[in-house]
């Protein structure tokens, strides 16, 4: 108020001066204006001046405190005044710490004691002071730990009736008074809580029934309950199933379902109060009346009935029961499947362990056992049983006992008529109690029809040569004396004549015919007919007979003299007939000179079948025994081979000729009418040696016809020729080495007076394999069988070079022969043109020996011009000297070949090399 006065006294007293100095008035006096921007230091007018004005330290401020210059600073936990947020000096709020009892706090988290009343801390239980009032202050505030914080803060001893709920406790209140809501375990009063209350008959603690008290705290029937909380146990014997009891039948006695302690006893099921036990059939557990019991289900037919009692035929054991039949007890039971009366044996139909013997029926118990007669199986008495129905006339008879002249063997019975007990039966023909063929009735009592006379022209005449014979005769004749006879059908099978050549010159003819719808595979065969021989019997050297087949005009379409060389001087031949077709076996004597006593003729027929391994000549070409197509017989039987193009004979004609040979070729042709000939191109790119070959009828063999073979050079000038039948039966071939170029080959019939109906013509450049161990112009390395030259032991069809520049060398060589097969071993020129077979320079010797180095052949100028050749596999007739250059065994054979000088050319060079080639097959 003083301040505003004398702002007023002064605002009048300058009025009165302005007014009185209007004209020049005095400068105002300055205006004092106080300044309050440092709330610790403000400055007051005074006299109109600033004077300033500091607060006292600890006066609070904007950010803080006052501090004794004058300055506000933050105030701390530590200053001693009371500032920000503090409840009281340096306590109390967020940031301070806890204030102390009668110090000031907003609530009890500003306290020590966490009680704030009045806005005054107070002390509490837990505080870790033991106050007045309080019985215990551990320091905390957990309850349960032995000090516990009860009503109004106080501190009592943890436990029931503190009136503190603690730990495990639901309740408390305060006392140990039962039924008031908090029972004295400080749960709430209820059924299950352990205290037995006045409305209760038990309390087990718990609310479950069936363990003696109720969920309402009852007694349960069977128990009895006694203490806190209720311990409750059933008192066997009560007639009352309670708690662990599984029965109760008022009498503590075992054995009779229900044990001693109340438990059911094993193999009864017990019902009721009091219970009633009774067995339980089909549990497994044998009990009380029970016979046995088995696994379950309970079941009549396994040895233990339905009731457990003892089926018949059985015996029981065990638990549970095993039960097994009794196998001899006469009573059919179980798996058995049959049981007759003891003891029980084999042998009687039903076996020592009741199953039905073989062959034998069963019926009854005991068991009735009788052999079936009929069901292949020889049994009992029976002295055959074959294959139903049981009959008579197959050997064994309706009533299973082996029929006069049979014998039968295996289950079921396999009879066979005995040929030779002078017993016909079955399919037999005869049987003339012996069982030697060619005497009517053969060994496997077929009739064998005998020759009569005449069966050829009728004229024995003598001097024919080799097996031509010369009693078929064109007129007709030997094909009607034949028919007579009585003519070989296939359509009736396999057939045996026995015949003679009764004088010499002596010649028979047989006619075959095949009226079935297809061609057929006929085997015809010789057999010696002299004692302790027969079909299948080789005729040796005893007897020399030859067969040709002819047609019915008298050509030869097949023949063969020895079937096995040497060893079978009886003729065997296979060919191909077919439907509707005859023709004339004509067979004839070694030298058309000589009488035969007896001599059997087999014929066999069977099916042609591509792949099995038999050729049959005239309807096969070849048969590898397969059916690939790709190896060099076909899967229809036919030499995989070019096919000749007509017209061909001449030079000029085979120059344009699509088929041109380069090597190795097969070429498939026919000369198809006399006086033809076929010539075909070669064009060798590099020197080789060179095997032209002819075969006819059938792949490596010739039958029936005989070629020649021309080679000519490039301009169709002769070069080489053979007609001297070089290589199979009548057929040619050339061996010979020839420069690159261009030659010809031409094929004809000898004679070309006759047409062929289908020849091959085989081109081969065999390999060479190497040349000869022993070195170039020296001699004694390889002239035993021990140091021979092995290049060529595996070789099939090679050659080698073999050199002989010292006049008395010995080269030997050593070859493999495989099983059945024979060896073609043939010397031509070396790699000197000036030596050649035709000019006598070239003259050896070709050696053929054993594994022991014994001789088998040898030959001197057999092969082209003075060069030697040894061919074992040339057909026999037209090359016996060399039939045992072959392997006659089933097993390979080693053999050796030595070349050696000629010794028919003394007075012409002994020094030349040579080309060895061989071909085994």
């Amino acid at each position: 108020m003083l301040f505003f006065s004398s702002m007023r006294v002064w605002g009048v007293v300058g009025a009165v001066l302005i007014s009185a100095f209007a004209c020049s008035p005095p400068p105002p006096p300055p205006m004092c204006t106080p300044d309050t921007s440092n709330a610790c230091a403000p400055k007051d007018c005074v006299d109109n001046q600033l004077v300033e004005r500091r607060l006292d330290a600890g006066t609070a401020c904007a950010t803080g405190l006052c501090d004794g210059a004058g300055t506000c600073a933050p105030s701390t936990c530590t200053d001693g005044f009371r500032a920000g947020m503090e409840t009281d000096v340096d306590c109390g709020g967020p940031a301070c710490g806890k204030c102390a009892e009668g110090k000031q706090c907003l609530g009890g988290s500003d306290c020590v004691g966490q009680v704030c009343v009045a806005g005054h801390c107070q002390s509490r239980c837990g505080d870790g002071v033991r106050h007045m009032g309080e019985a215990c202050d551990d320091g905390n505030g957990i309850n349960g730990d032995g000090c516990d914080d009860g009503p109004l803060g106080t501190c009592r001893p943890t436990g029931c009736g503190n009136g503190v709920r603690a730990g495990a406790e639901a309740c408390d209140d305060g006392n140990a008074i039962d039924g008031d809501g908090c029972d004295s375990n400080c749960t709430p009063t209820s059924c299950g809580n352990g205290h037995v209350t006045s409305l209760e008959m038990c309390d087990d603690d718990d609310t479950d029934s069936g363990d003696g008290c109720s969920a309402t705290c009852r007694i349960e029937p069977g128990f009895t309950c006694t203490g806190e909380p209720s311990a409750c146990v059933t008192t066997c014997g009560d007639s009352y199933t309670a708690g662990g009891e599984t029965c109760d039948d008022g009498a503590r006695v075992s054995g009779d379902g229900c044990s001693m302690n109340c438990t059911r006893e094993a193999g009864w099921s017990c019902l009721g109060n009091p219970s009633v036990c009774m067995t339980t059939c089909g549990d497994g557990v044998r009990a009380g009346m029970e016979a046995c019991d088995d696994a379950p289900p309970a079941e009549a037919g396994d040895g233990c009935s339905a009731t457990c009692t003892l089926e018949t035929g059985w015996m029981c054991m065990g638990v549970p029961s095993t039960c097994t039949t009794t196998c001899g007890d006469g009573v059919v039971a179980g798996a058995e499947q049959c049981d007759d009366a003891p003891p029980a044996e084999n042998g009687d139909g039903c076996s020592s362990t009741c199953t039905r013997e073989s062959g034998w029926n069963c019926s009854g118990s005991p068991s009735t056992c009788m052999t079936q007669c009929g069901d292949g199986i020889v049994a009992g008495l029976e002295q055959c049983d074959d294959a139903p129905p049981a009959e008579n006339g197959d050997g064994c008879s309706s009533t299973c006992t082996r029929e006069t002249g049979w014998t039968c063997m295996g289950m079921p019975s396999t009879c066979a008529t005995t040929c030779g007990d002078g017993t016909t039966a079955g399919t037999e023909q005869c049987d003339d109690n012996n069982v030697q063929s060619l005497d009517g009735c053969s060994a496997t009592c077929r009739n064998e029809p005998m020759e009569f006379e005449p069966n050829d022209d009728g004229v024995p005449n003598t001097g024919a040569f080799g097996i031509g014979g010369n009693d078929f005769d064109v007129g007709g004749v030997a094909v009607a004396n034949a028919t007579a006879q009585g003519v070989i059908d296939a359509i009736g099978g396999d057939a045996v004549r026995v015949a003679a050549i009764g004088v010499a010159g002596d010649e028979d003819v047989f006619a075959v015919t095949n009226t079935t719808s297809t061609a057929k595979s006929v085997r015809v065969d010789v057999w010696n007919g002299a004692l302790g021989f027969g079909p299948g019997r080789a005729c040796g050297s005893s007897i020399d007979l030859g067969l040709t087949i002819r047609s019915a005009t008298g050509a030869a379409l097949a023949d063969n003299n020895d079937r096995n060389g040497s060893a079978d001087r009886c003729p065997g031949i296979t060919f191909a007939l077919l439907p509707n077709r005859s023709v004339y076996l004509h067979v004839v004597e070694g030298g058309d000179d000589q009488a035969v006593t007896k001599y059997g003729l087999e014929v066999r027929f069977s099916e042609i079948v591509c792949g099995n391994g038999v050729l049959t000549p005239g309807a096969e070409e070849c048969d590898d025994g397969n059916t690939v197509d790709s190896d060099s017989c076909s899967n229809a039987c036919r030499i995989i081979a070019v096919d000749e193009l007509e017209v061909n004979d001449s030079v000029a004609l085979a120059n344009a000729s699509p088929v041109q040979l380069t090597g190795d070729t097969k070429v498939r042709a026919a000369i198809a009418l006399p006086g033809d000939v076929d010539v075909y191109r070669l064009t060798l790119a590099a020197e080789a040696l060179v095997r032209f070959e002819t075969f006819i009828g059938t792949y490596g063999d010739c039958t029936a016809a005989t070629t020649t073979l021309r080679l000519l050079d490039s301009g169709g000038a002769p070069v080489l020729v053979d007609s001297a039948s070089s290589g199979q039966g009548g057929c040619s071939l050339l061996l010979v080495p020839l420069p690159a170029g261009t030659y010809f080959i031409q094929v004809e019939e000898t004679g070309n007076n006759a047409a062929i109906e289908r020849y091959f013509l085989d081109v081969a450049l065999p390999p060479t394999a190497g040349v000869e161990t022993e070195a170039a112009a020296t001699m004694g390395q390889n002239d035993t069988v021990a140091t021979a030259t092995p290049v060529l032991l595996s070789a099939l069809d090679a050659w080698a070079l073999g050199d002989h520049m010292q006049e008395n060398d010995v080269d030997v060589w050593s070859i493999t022969v495989p099983a059945l097969s024979g060896v073609r071993a043939e010397i031509v020129e070396g790699d000197r043109a000036v030596e050649t077979c035709e000019s006598n320079d070239l003259d050896a010797t070709l050696w053929l020996l054993d594994a022991m180095g014994n001789t088998i052949a040898t030959d001197d100028d057999a092969g082209r011009g003075y060069c030697p050749r040894i061919d074992g596999l040339r057909s026999p007739s037209s090359a016996a000297v060399f039939s045992l250059a072959r392997n006659h065994t089933t097993a390979p054979v080693t053999m050796y070949l030595r070349v050696t000088r000629s010794p028919s050319g003394l007075l012409t060079p002994a020094q030349f090399i040579y080309r060895l080639q061989v071909t085994v097959r």
